[in-house]
């Protein structure tokens, strides 16, 4: 499950926490930070990452994660899911949530934003967007 969904990871401990998920319950999923969660992506600089390499096209993403699965142009159900927490940016958090936030990115239209607020909210909110 999950092959075709790329995570963007807010920084260290969420990459911690998603690997000990996908592994617990035995989730295929591609996480994508800056530097290995070495440096924080902030809410605010989402629509900055998601503007360049690899998220400027489906090819790229499939260049740089060779699991998608992309055919003809394209990868078939491709989601995409930033994980990050607000740090008390309530104006972006609200952008983010209502999806706003990345009103012009190429690939926002597959995106899905899930706040990560504790490990129950996440847990409910990726296995919600995961069934629809």
């Amino acid at each position: 499950m999950g092959t075709n969904h790329v995570i963007v990871a807010h920084g260290k401990s969420e990459i911690l926490l998603l690997w000990g998920l996908f592994t617990r319950f035995d989730i295929d999923a591609n996480i994508f930070s800056l530097d290995n969660g070495e440096h924080s992506i902030v809410i605010s600089y989402l629509p900055q990452v998601l503007s360049k390499k690899p998220f400027i096209s489906e090819k790229t993403l499939a260049d740089r994660w060779g699991k998608l699965n992309y055919r003809s142009g394209l990868i078939s159900s491709l989601r995409i899911f930033p994980v990050v927490d607000y740090d008390r940016d309530n104006r972006n958090a609200l952008l983010h949530i209502t999806g706003n936030l990345l009103g012009d990115i190429l690939l926002a239209g597959p995106g899905h934003p899930v706040p990560i607020l504790d490990m129950k909210s996440f847990v409910a909110n990726y296995i919600l967007a995961l069934s629809e």
